[in-house]
Order: C-alpha cells, then structure tokens, then sequence
C-alpha cells in the first residue's frame, strides 16, 4: 500500500504581491485559485526570498483560516481560493524576488504538454529603496475565469499600483520553476478575426475562443518609475471555454462616450454628481443574472462610488 500526497491537484492560476507597510517591513499576499476535488490543501506554503546572489530566506506559513478554502463567487462551479500571508523585513536596497511553487496543475489544460505533472510556480520581483515606498502592483478582479466558445470576450484583470508607478501589460506562458517554462505551451486557440491578444497598455484580453476546454496563461504586468525598471509581477490564469446555451450581455454601452483609441471614456468634473446606468440581458429569459463592481475608485476613493443593480422585470434584464 502507498499513500500519495494528492494535497494541490487542480490548481487553477494565482498570484503573489507585496506590500511595502513602511520602515524595512513588506507583506507578501499569495492568492491560489483551484478546482474543489474534496482533497485538502497543503496547510502551509513556502515562500523563497532571493536578491541577485540568490535565496537569502525561505518563510512557511499556514494559509488564512478566514478566507481559505472558500468558494470563489459568482462561478457557475466550484472554485476555492486560498489565501497566505506574511511579514519579513528587507534592510539592503536592491531588487528582490519572492517566489513558491506546488503540484499540481489541472490535468484537463490542453494548451500545456503535460499539465497533471507540471508544478505552478508563482513569483514576483520588486525593488527595495533606501528610503522610498515600493508595492508590487495587485490585481482587483479574480484569476478564475469561464467564457463562452465563438462569442467575441474582454476580460481586465485590473492590475493597480498603489504608488502611481507606470504598468506594461504582456502575455507570457506559465512557469514550473523561477527560470523554467512549462513544456509544451502554446496559445490558446481563436478565431483569427480575433485572436487571443492582450492591449499592453489597457491590460485588456480580447479573444474570441473557438475550442471548448481548459487553457492557460500568464499576464505580466512591468512596473517602471522614472522610466526604469523597477519590477514585474505574473498571474497564471485558466481559461474554461464553454459552450451555453445563451451567454449574458452587456446591451447599453453602444451609447457610451469613446475616446480616441475606442476605449470607453467618461470626463467627470469635480463635484459634480455622476451616474452610469449598466444594463445586461440573456437569451433565457429564465437565467438569474448577477453584476459586480471592481477597479481602483472601488478601492482607494475617499468617496468612493456607490453600486447596485436590480431586475427590471422585462425577462432576465438586469440594470
């Protein structure tokens, strides 16, 4: 008789971030997205600190009991998030990278060779100051996503810098160690009108899907200050691409203002009251539609902006 460690199966995408607290203290943030098998996690994560000689420190902690294992909202199927944090103290300047890996991957990926062997491995690297703040840009929308197959999609992970430093959006294949890529990686697949693509300074994934499955990819998201390059941040995300019946849309927002590059575009002046009514619709006039709210006013707005919606009894409309 053997007994395996089937303790990370399924893992789905995620990300690592830290904060600079002030003083010589930095929090790391691991967020660790998967599918519920009803095999427990790990109870602890390992987190490697390197500079530029290599591993300087490694930090086990036990996840966040409060949010960990929960079931992600607004997902059609089980999707658990776990959550880990720490504290350490940097005291040289230079740049430093904080990185964990886990096996393993969700056997059903197709645009990976190998995925059910393959260990995710997250990282993040970051400058250290002498005497400035420095964070790692987060993101404000979560890594688990579902799409519909021949239906023309936008997803913005929303990757926000809390110090005003400038962000260069890319995508990148997924990594199984600090240096090593994930064999077999290729780009999910789409219509050739619209192929999987990511607007480098928007940060928006456009993408027709035209093959149901399971895909990965990874948004890195280069985080310069006064035009230098100060640090990077990667974020494995899975794709589901499936095949509903009908899909909800969005069926207002051909009247919305556009700016030069047709990106939606409201001026707002100062005082001055504003609201945006969103309206979204769905072929079944029977489905149970749900909106949410995410980006930066939502986070660090003094005032921030009020949200709801309601049904408006015409079908399944939502405003």
């Amino acid at each position: 008789l053997m007994a395996l460690p089937l303790q990370a199966t399924h893992l789905m995408g995620g990300e690592i971030t830290v904060q600079h607290i002030g003083g010589n203290d930095y929090v790391i943030a691991m967020l660790a997205y998967r599918d519920t098998i009803g095999v427990p996690m790990a109870p602890t994560v390992t987190f490697e600190i390197s500079d530029t000689s290599g591993v300087i420190m490694t930090r086990t902690v036990a996840y966040d009991s409060t949010i960990s294992g929960n079931l992600l909202p607004q997902y059609p199927y089980g999707v658990e998030i776990y959550l880990a944090l720490d504290t350490i103290q940097l005291t040289t300047p230079g740049m430093y990278e904080v990185g964990w890996s886990s096996c393993c991957r969700n056997h059903a990926i197709q645009n990976l060779t190998n995925p059910g062997g393959e260990s995710m491995y997250f990282k993040t690297e970051f400058e250290v100051f002498p005497t400035a703040m420095n964070s790692t840009p987060f993101f404000l929308v979560p890594a688990a996503i579902f799409l519909p197959i021949n239906v023309p999609w936008q997803y913005n992970p929303l990757p926000f810098d809390v110090d005003g430093d400038s962000l260069y959006w890319s995508t990148d294949a997924p990594l199984r160690s600090s240096t090593t890529y994930c064999a077999g990686y290729t780009t999910p697949p789409g219509d050739t009108t619209n192929p999987f693509s990511l607007d480098p300074i928007t940060g928006t994934i456009s993408w027709t899907a035209n093959t149901m499955g399971n895909f990965v990819a990874t948004v890195l998201v280069e985080e310069f200050r006064n035009g230098v390059r100060i640090g990077s941040t990667r974020r494995d995300l899975q794709f589901i691409v499936t095949n509903p019946t009908a899909t909800p849309l969005f069926t207002n927002s051909s009247s919305w203002p556009t700016d030069a590059n047709g990106h939606y575009s409201f001026p707002l002046t100062a005082g001055v009251p504003f609201n945006l009514s969103v309206m979204a619709d769905h072929g079944d006039a029977n489905a149970d539609l749900d909106m949410a709210l995410y980006g930066e006013l939502v986070q660090i707005s003094s005032n921030p902006p009020s949200f709801s919606f309601f049904k408006t009894g015409n079908g399944a409309e939502i405003q």
